[in-house]
């Protein structure tokens, strides 16, 4: 079993090892699956996942998790608002990237959300406030 951590508000220990998405297709599955299949036999479930990775690579996570029958067992880490070429750091751009995210993951949540940069010039306080 691989060494795993404990994340206030998680359900899940998070194993130590967390599993990249950014190479996975759907238009590769023998090969996502076959990589997704090996982490998780050695005692991994913690999948990272960014809207900026694209469609494909978050669907071919979802397909996986869809044929294995294997969410409840999984820890989706999702980042959203890239920056690409300008500040993203609104509320409607997060908004947007998760939900985009949650569909194309063929989920209705991830276990941890992350801004997938920071930007110094907008203050975190402003996107917390409800």
């Amino acid at each position: 079993m691989m060494k795993q951590i404990r994340v206030e508000g998680v359900e899940l220990g998070i194993s130590q090892l967390v599993q990249g998405s950014m190479m996975l297709s759907i238009d590769k599955m023998d090969y996502s699956s076959e990589l997704l299949d090996a982490y998780v036999s050695a005692g991994g479930n913690a999948i990272d996942t960014g809207h900026i990775y694209g469609a494909k690579t978050a669907q071919a996570v979802g397909q996986w998790m869809e044929e294995r029958g294997n969410r409840s067992e999984v820890v989706l880490i999702g980042k959203g608002a890239h920056p690409y070429e300008q500040s993203r750091m609104t509320k409607t751009c997060i908004q947007s990237d998760l939900v985009e995210s949650l569909e194309r993951l063929k989920t209705n949540y991830v276990d941890i959300y992350m801004l997938h940069r920071d930007d110094p010039n907008v203050h975190v306080g402003y996107i917390l406030e409800g």
